[in-house]
């Protein structure tokens, strides 16, 4: 016979099912529930992160538009910090250079949108040499008309990912890695960027699957600003209807770029990019298609690019192994 003890509810408030809209508000152990219509255990997002343990936590974020007054800090590690998608969104009252910013390692923003309306704001970023830093599904909207230099994405560090994210209209980059080694950015939406992607000082990293339209410079840009973005891998994104689809600039060498679909840009397709003394060397550019774009499909400027028609296997040139016309 087991046990009868009556109608007991909630003996373990924190591990209650999520039932949103029915009162069942915990998402699990040990997790903070912010909401504005006080069902949860804040209404501010900081005030729950300053609640977390040094060991960090969950923490899930109601609907609702959560307007902060100078940015958001993570400055713990291991806090997961997740929204309802886009009826979730978060945006400050001034000008601060971040909405949110993470200060600590090992963790993940999901789940968000983030809209950026001032100068030199970015929306979510990281201070220097960061480590496991996870930003995914979250939907990043600037006001390029309006302000400048807004950005979408910054992190710098080692083993971190960017995924399935939309960023619209930011006057900056929409995404950026810099000083990045072992990092992934993956099936994300760029449109209506300043930049798309754009990288400095990236070891490493991959860019895969990714969608970069409708951007005033490039789609995605490997770039030499403070340091050289070497051994990366650019494959399988579409770079199209920008002013170029993917641009190797400076001093970056040894990275391949493969199975790009770069169409209808009003530049260049790809571009290899020398300026100065500074020559893009040994990058290969393999089986991508490039059609439609105005100045060039591919224009190679690099040192020892394959292939390039004088070297390596049978002498093959660039339109042997990609689509150009």
């Amino acid at each position: 016979m087991g046990l009868n003890v009556g109608k007991i509810k909630n003996i373990f408030s924190h591990s209650q099912d999520f039932e949103q809209g029915l009162g069942k508000i915990r998402k699990g152990a040990g997790t903070f529930v912010v909401a504005l219509d006080g069902s949860g255990d804040f209404s501010d997002i900081q005030e729950a992160i300053n609640a977390l343990p040094s060991t960090g936590g969950n923490i899930f974020i109601k609907e609702g538009t959560y307007i902060i007054k100078d940015r958001i800090r993570i400055n713990k590690g291991n806090i997961k910090l997740e929204g309802t998608n886009d009826g979730t969104i978060i945006k400050t009252t001034g000008g601060a250079g971040f909405v949110i910013y993470i200060t600590a390692d090992n963790n993940k923003i999901s789940n968000l949108k983030v809209i950026n309306q001032y100068d030199n704001q970015t929306a979510i970023g990281s201070n220097a040499g960061r480590t496991n830093l996870s930003i995914e599904n979250c939907h990043i909207e600037g006001t390029k008309a309006s302000f400048l230099n807004t950005a979408g994405i910054s992190l710098s560090g080692s083993n971190s990912r960017i995924t399935n994210c939309f960023i619209k209209d930011c006057s900056g980059n929409g995404i950026e890695i810099l000083s990045m080694n072992n990092g992934i950015i993956s099936n994300c939406t760029m449109d209506g960027n300043y930049t798309g992607i754009f990288t400095d000082g990236t070891t490493n990293c991959a860019i895969i699957g990714n969608t970069c339209k409708n951007c005033n410079t490039s789609g995605i840009l490997l770039g030499d600003d403070n340091e050289k973005s070497d051994n990366n891998a650019i494959v399988g994104n579409v770079c199209s209807s920008n002013v170029n689809g993917i641009r190797v600039f400076g001093d970056c060498d040894k990275n391949i770029i493969s199975s790009n679909q770069c169409n209808s840009n009003s530049g260049r397709g790809i571009w290899i990019e020398a300026t100065g003394a500074r020559i893009p060397d040994k990058n290969i550019i393999t089986g991508n298609i490039c059609l439609n774009n105005t100045i060039a499909a591919i224009t190679d400027e690099g040192t020892d690019t394959h292939p390039n028609g004088a070297s390596g296997t049978n002498n093959l040139a660039l339109d042997d192994l990609n689509i150009i016309a």
